[in-house]
């Protein structure tokens, strides 16, 4: 596992039970214990004082004794002698068992709080740089099948569900991917004490998929609802959204949402070609099922290939893993003003810059950014270091 990924969950891990100690007023019973130690130890001192022959003779060995008498353990190498210091001493044990049993009790019992909350999905996750999935449909599990086949995701990510339902849901999708790290939060995911509770804000990527118990239109409703609040926690997480309706894409596309998918928008290409073409429907549902090990993935370009023509990539890796490169996803770089209206501003440039600022609009996101899809490219096309392949696998093996 990554070590920066254990680094960042254990310091998450110690500010958390940081937080609960000083919830719980641990400090002031630790306080509280500590004082009752030196006074004891200052008594024990002045009392033993009186005996010539008493073994303890110096403050050290004191707060050593009042330590070990009041929790109760008793070495027995260092103890009173005079009358005063026994009865000291029965009065350390008594108090010794109620401070420490409080002590305990209050740690133990919030951590039981703490776990059944958790159980319940009640609980903030300390999760960071994680995936949040909201809400949960019949893709869902295809989806999580996918991510378990991903080492990124199944060995190192964090995934955080929301789920309106009952935590028995939980621990049926837990059981059955019990591989994967799996954390729960119970709410609607249009909520915004749900979403901080997923630690929106500090995720890397989030999934909101459509309610099936909701009307097609309110299910996008909320959908785009969840996005502009998720937007407003972090403005730079990935957010992938589910629609029922094409219409609704507009919304999503103003809030500046990465990728978008439309329920059932490629039902219809597979019936034409069902009919006009038999089988290529039947080609297509195999490379979308996971099951048949024949997928459409994305896979990096390696280095010595980059500056290449796309023709000795695809023989590259047609060769080397009997993959066939279908085309390129190209990541392309948002453009900023000076890009567009070159670095020499003239002074229309620059009233044009000056009304941008005015009106509070960002620049980089008027002009465009994201991915862009090139499928079957002429042979001479140049591979970038921006682009990555889009191959069909047909093992598990990536390209060496």
């Amino acid at each position: 596992m990554n070590p920066t990924h254990l680094l960042n969950q254990g310091l998450g891990k110690l500010r958390s039970f940081l937080k609960l100690l000083q919830r719980e007023k641990i400090p002031f019973i630790l306080k509280l214990i500590l004082g009752f130690a030196i006074v004891s130890s200052s008594l024990i001192l002045v009392l033993e004082g009186l005996n010539p022959e008493s073994n303890i003779v110096s403050l050290l060995d004191a707060v050593w004794w009042s330590f070990v008498t009041m929790t109760t353990v008793g070495y027995g190498d260092h103890y009173p002698t005079t009358a005063g210091g026994r009865i000291l001493g029965v009065l350390m044990m008594f108090s010794g068992i109620a401070i420490s049993s409080f002590f305990t009790a209050t740690i133990a019992s919030r951590f039981v709080d703490r776990r059944l909350k958790e159980g319940r999905g009640l609980e903030t996750v300390t999760s960071t740089n994680h995936l949040v999935i909201c809400g949960w449909n019949q893709e869902c599990t295809q989806l999580l099948t996918i991510l378990e086949g991903n080492q990124e995701w199944s060995e190192e990510g964090e995934i955080v569900l929301i789920l309106d339902a009952a935590e028995e849901k939980f621990y049926e999708i837990q059981d059955e991917f019990p591989s994967m790290s799996l954390k729960f939060v119970s709410g609607k995911y249009t909520s915004d004490v749900a979403l901080k509770r997923a630690q929106v804000a500090k995720a890397r990527m989030v999934i909101i998929l459509g309610l099936e118990e909701l009307e097609p239109s309110a299910s996008d409703d909320a959908v785009v609802m969840a996005t502009y609040a998720i937007k407003s926690m972090n403005n730079r997480v990935k957010v992938l959204a589910e629609l029922n309706h094409r219409k609704n894409v507009a919304h999503l596309q103003r809030a500046n949402v990465d990728e978008i998918v439309v329920k059932g928008e490629f039902l219809g290409f597979l019936m034409g070609n069902a009919t006009c073409s038999p089988g290529v429907s039947n080609v297509i549902r195999e490379l979308l099922d996971v099951r048949t090990g024949e997928n459409l993935v994305q896979e990096v370009i390696p280095g010595h290939l980059v500056g290449g023509t796309f023709k000795d990539l695809f023989n590259t890796f047609r060769s080397k893993n009997q993959s066939i490169v279908l085309g390129v996803i190209t990541r392309v770089e948002p453009l900023g003003l000076e890009d567009i209206l070159g670095s020499d501003l003239t002074s229309i440039n620059a009233f044009i810059s000056m009304a941008f600022e005015r009106a509070g609009k960002d620049v980089d996101r008027m002009v465009g950014k994201g991915l862009e899809t090139r499928i079957n490219p002429p042979d001479d096309y140049i591979i970038s270091p921006f682009d990555v392949a889009v191959v069909i696998r047909s093992s598990s093996e990536g390209l060496a």
